[in-house]
């Protein structure tokens, strides 16, 4: 009996021993597309938190908005070494649309107020703020006020596409950001005798079109 129980424990731990391989291999198998978006997403989130430069910076600026999970620690990295160059700003800003996290949410808004950084890094960042108040808003990227120097509320006519639709990180935002990022917006505006016309009219013209949309 004691021989047969043995050899009842030795079957059963040696199918045990192949449940985790032969899950591995299922996965694998079943699901090759999914192991190499993980393994991409791993790839992009390194590429940006390393701050040296990459050959493949631009692909992973682009590729980060598709990783839910890794995307917003590296795309919250990537606000705090993006260049001033508009191109490399716009990536930014689309895979910050695309996935909506606090911890985005509050990079954005430390940027938008830092005077260390370039406007265009700036401005990019209250456009996010915007979007994360509106989605289905994408107004200029760089506002500039007319001859008349009446400031006019963005449009989304003359737009920058940006992500209508977009994914919850996993820090999601909790309620609407509404009323803060206006409040910032109209800071920003307010201070014409201290930020350049590139800074103060972009904010003015976006918190304007945030109280017409309160106030309609």
């Amino acid at each position: 009996m004691i021989r047969n129980l043995v050899g009842v424990l030795s079957t059963c731990a040696a199918a045990l021993s192949l449940v985790p391989a032969e899950s591995s291999a299922q996965d694998r198998g079943a699901n090759p597309l999914l192991v190499k978006h993980r393994a991409d997403c791993r790839l992009a989130a390194q590429i940006l938190i390393t701050p040296q430069p990459h050959t493949r910076r631009d692909w992973a600026r682009g590729f980060i908005a598709n990783c839910e999970n890794e995307g917003p620690p590296a795309i919250v990295q990537e606000w705090r070494n993006v260049p001033s160059d508009t191109a490399a700003v716009v990536q930014l800003m689309r895979a910050s649309t695309a996935i909506r996290d606090m911890r985005i949410y509050e990079q954005v808004r430390s940027v938008a107020v830092d005077r260390s950084r370039a406007d265009v890094v700036r401005v990019g960042a209250m456009h996010v703020l915007d979007n994360y108040v509106d989605p289905h808003h994408a107004g200029w990227f760089m506002n500039r006020p007319p001859a008349d120097g009446q400031v006019r509320r963005v449009y989304p006519a003359n737009a920058l596409a940006m992500h209508a639709l977009y994914t919850n990180g996993p820090v999601p935002l909790v309620g609407s950001v509404r009323a803060p990022v206006l409040r910032l917006l109209q800071q920003i505006a307010a201070t014409r005798g201290v930020e350049p016309v590139t800074v103060w009219y972009p904010a003015a013209a976006l918190a304007k079109r945030l109280e017409y949309q309160v106030n309609r």
